[in-house]
């Protein structure tokens, strides 16, 4: 690996683990510490390096920062290095991140009900490619695992995500949690890949069996499968089986529904005679006005991203070896990956605007119509972060990042513009909102395009 790569790696490395995303225990976070001292300051010197010396925001989690005797540990760790080179200190710091068992796992602090006790404990819920983990919030040791292909449903509630696991285990697994939508999306896609695994090598007779395909150590990311978004007062449940390949994850808690592909048929405008004067509006229900609130805070998030998307990542060189070059491929295919599942996120969050809205004021679920707002805004931040990154690593491609940032801030100037279509406040009629969304289509499938990935049937879009 050239000296460039291995920076950004141990650079990605060491960020993972200070700001949480990649836990670890104390003694593990003491022994990263100790091999980033020396790479910054050396081999060791008795009189100068001891505690009192670090600012140890630079180098431990902030969970240990506190924990009495830290900072000498780090010191003897540091000592155990001896004469280590700055190089060799890099390779060994990465190396050892990569061996752990919770490298490269999302994690999601939830709660769990201990066994046998009307009591909830914290807990860490990884999802991996291949599995799903509980891991010890304290220790950062894997209680238990699953593989992801026992995985039959999954429910997820304002504040709680259910796992059925079939047969390979009696009970459901159930936490409480805010993040259960996201915990959704991510066990989706990694479903998503699985399955496209699955149908590659059907399709081409390859040999071996499922596991072997699935423990592949990369995987390249492609294209996410739809995804139906719907929003009801009791939770949502997910069906997705990697036995069933062709169902569409619904929001029905009977089953999965039974969906039809045809054409899409043209917008019908609706005209109405007479006009309503803003000032003879009846006052906004509290519902209403939460609404207005979350439009409100969407609308700077938009228009932040808006600004963000003034210019591309400023990357360092990365040089033209083999090692660089595969980096940066599989840098872009992850990015697209994640592009891709945040604009099906988008265009979801748009669909259930259309629908949520296309009733009567009064029969209006504006609390639902603000949650589809908060999935749209948000994920509009993450994919812009992203697509900033693609268009920086696609800079060598005539005019592809050039190209590409166009058309995410087309999107998002679609997003600004269902937003505004449907505040309470505005009274603007249907076509106006049918339009916004019309584009927010449009805007998303140039940007597909523009990333390589508008092979999607336009009939079928």
């Amino acid at each position: 690996m050239p000296p460039c790569s291995l920076s950004l790696c141990l650079l990605q490395a060491r960020d993972d683990i200070l700001n949480g995303s990649h836990p670890v225990s104390f003694d593990k976070a003491c022994e990263f510490a100790g091999i980033q001292a020396q790479i910054q300051f050396g081999p060791h010197v008795e009189h100068k390096h001891k505690p009192g010396f670090l600012d140890l925001k630079e180098f431990l989690p902030k969970e240990y920062i506190k924990q009495r005797g830290s900072e000498k540990k780090i010191f003897q760790e540091h000592k155990n290095c001896g004469e280590m080179s700055e190089i060799e200190g890099k390779v060994k710091y990465v190396k050892l991140a990569r061996s752990l068992p919770t490298y490269g796992v999302s994690f999601f602090l939830v709660k769990e009900k201990m066994k046998g006790k009307n009591k909830l404990v914290p807990r860490l819920l990884g999802i991996t490619k291949e599995s799903v983990m509980r891991v010890d919030e304290k220790t950062k040791d894997v209680v238990q695992e699953w593989p992801l292909t026992t995985v039959k449903r999954w429910a997820a509630s304002p504040k709680s995500f259910t796992l059925d696991f079939g047969e390979y285990q009696e009970s459901y697994y159930s936490v409480q949690t805010t993040e259960g939508e996201q915990i959704s999306q991510l066990i989706a896609g990694y479903i998503d890949i699985i399955l496209k695994k699955k149908q590659s090598k059907d399709r081409f007779g390859l040999e071996g069996d499922e596991e072997s395909t699935m423990l592949e150590e990369s995987v390249s990311p492609k294209k996410s499968t739809i995804l139906q978004q719907q929003y009801n007062r009791v939770g949502r449940v997910e069906h997705g089986s990697v036995a069933l390949p062709g169902i569409i994850r619904s929001g029905s808690i009977s089953g999965p529904d039974n969906y039809s592909v045809g054409t899409m048929p043209f917008a019908q405008q609706q005209i109405t005679t007479g006009q309503m004067h803003r000032g003879h509006m009846p006052p906004l229900s509290l519902a209403q006005q939460a609404l207005m609130g979350t439009i409100n805070s969407s609308m700077k998030a938009v228009q932040q991203t808006q600004a963000d998307l003034g210019q591309v990542d400023n990357l360092p060189p990365l040089g033209h070896d083999l090692a660089s070059r595969v980096w940066v491929q599989n840098k872009v295919d992850e990015s697209k990956h994640e592009i891709h599942s945040q604009v099906d996120a988008i265009t979801a969050g748009t669909a259930s605007v259309v629908n949520l809205t296309a009733g009567e004021p009064t029969e209006t679920d504006y609390t639902a119509v603000g949650c589809a707002i908060t999935t749209i805004s948000s994920n509009l931040t993450e994919m812009s972060k992203g697509v900033k990154l693609l268009a920086a690593l696609m800079e060598d491609e005539a005019g592809g990042g050039h190209k590409l940032m166009g058309a995410a801030r087309m999107l998002a100037g679609a997003v600004s513009d269902l937003l505004r279509s449907v505040e309470p406040v505005a009274g603007e009629p249907r076509q106006t909102v049918l339009t916004a969304a019309g584009s927010i289509g449009q805007a998303s499938g140039d940007l597909l395009r523009h990333m390589g990935e508008g092979e999607t049937d336009e009939k079928f879009q």
